[in-house]
């Protein structure tokens, strides 16, 4: 019995690695998805050579192909413009990279479960993530605990301490608040299907780490709110009253997270009044709430800032096949007035701007299409679970508006499952 909570620990671990990768500062330019994604080749090469899975599908071609011509876009993008910006031209080699990472945390799992699915794989998203937001707190409190993760570990500590956000291993800025919105959205999902039951102290959990994920991932990026939105309107259209009654899945979670609510917001007023660094970052967090009440008005910082980014094209050249560049050139002067080769070009981090900027509306409009038949192919692979996919991609839109960070890593890891075969993941 001990010895399967380890395993199913050490497989949370590994689901970690993928899901909010790091580099080792003694290791340089390898990262914990590099490391994954070379085992997932090898681990399909044994299976090819068993004849036991045919993982070389017309799906995985076809998704191929589309981040193949977002890479030759990007080439074109350059060279049309000479520059030597080529973030987007290894985009092919990128997304292999994420599916090969996403094959080994699958193959794992149906060692250890003797199985793999979607509700499963979600699980482990979940627990990554309530890690991950305790390793933030813990890391933040605890100056020698921050100091050896940032003397071990290259996640451009000194940047994270300079804005003073916090993170996890791995786990930092928009990056990280993307993927805790999926998370929130799944316990959500999970919770909402038809003919859900479970015992209380399940219930208890998925609850528990529904609001931990949206509190404390919203202290790490408040990008962490697309997926705390989400879920809010996916509950209230899902989980609403039936002929004016509260019935089935509906009453078992409206009950659990009203009980939860009862002892998260006092225990949360009493550490926001006695430990300044919860304070700090409970008001980092809902910096708007705080305002409103204080100010009367809805105000935060960021979205200032955000609204300046809005800066767009202003020749049919640039709409088309863009500038050529994704981050900033040195000879290109930021939105602040300085002249840095660092931060982003033409002052802003949209993403859809950054995309127009780099490679045109051809070049946004390829890499939608990645993220689009990505979803597809999955809804396509598991009919019974069309909905979380379609939440996950219109998160991945909305999220655009602010940062470029994609939510492919998700889509990869139920690209990798075909819950529609009595053998999952291995096609026999």
């Amino acid at each position: 019995m001990i010895l399967k909570y380890i395993l199913y620990f050490l497989t949370v671990c590994i689901t970690s690695l993928y899901y909010f990768p790091f580099e080792f500062k003694i290791l340089p330019g390898i990262n914990t998805k590099m490391v994954l994604a070379a085992t997932g080749i090898i681990l399909l090469g044994v299976s090819l050579i068993k004849k036991r899975n045919q993982l070389v599908d017309k799906n995985f071609i076809q998704l191929s192909l589309y981040a193949l011509v977002t890479s030759l876009i990007a080439f074109i993008a350059i060279t049309f413009n000479d520059t030597p910006d080529t973030a987007y031209t290894t985009y092919i080699i990128s997304m292999l990279v994420w599916l090969g990472g996403a094959y080994t945390v699958c193959s794992i799992i149906k060692r250890i479960h003797g199985k793999v699915d979607i509700i499963l794989i979600s699980q482990y998203i979940i627990a990554v993530c309530i890690i991950q937001c305790a390793l933030a707190l813990i890391i933040d409190m605890n100056p020698s605990i921050k100091q050896i993760i940032d003397n071990y570990i290259e996640q451009d500590a000194i940047f994270l301490n300079n804005v003073k956000r916090i993170y996890g291993i791995g786990a930092s800025l928009d990056v990280a608040g993307g993927r805790f919105s999926c998370a929130i959205v799944m316990v959500v999902y999970i919770i909402s299907r038809k003919g859900y039951k479970s015992k209380w102290y399940t219930n208890i959990y998925y609850m528990f780490a529904f609001l931990w994920i949206s509190i404390v991932g919203n202290m790490v990026a408040r990008t962490t709110s697309v997926g705390v939105g989400v879920a809010f309107i996916y509950m209230i259209f899902e989980l609403r009253p039936h002929n004016g009654k509260i019935i089935g899945e509906s009453l078992v979670f409206w009950k659990w997270l009203a009980l939860l609510l009862i002892i998260f917001i006092p225990v949360g007023i009493y550490l926001y009044n006695s430990v300044p660094e919860i304070r700090s970052n409970i008001r980092f967090a809902f910096e708007g709430f705080f305002s409103l009440v204080e100010k009367g008005k809805w105000e935060v910082g960021s979205n200032e800032t955000l609204r300046n980014m809005y800066v767009y094209p202003e020749n049919i050249k640039t709409w088309i096949i863009g500038d050529g560049y994704f981050s900033n050139p040195r000879s290109i002067e930021t939105y602040t007035g300085e002249t840095t080769r660092y931060g982003y070009y033409m002052g802003t981090d949209v993403g859809y701007l950054r995309f127009i900027f780099y490679f045109g509306v051809i070049g946004l409009i390829s890499i939608s299409l990645v993220m689009i038949k990505g979803v597809q192919f999955c809804m396509n692979q598991n009919q019974n679970h069309k909905i979380l996919f379609l939440l996950i991609i219109v998160m991945n839109f909305i999220i655009w508006f602010k940062v470029s960070t994609d939510l492919f890593p998700v889509i990869a890891l139920y690209f990798c499952i075909n819950e529609s075969s009595e053998q999952n993941l291995e096609r026999q």
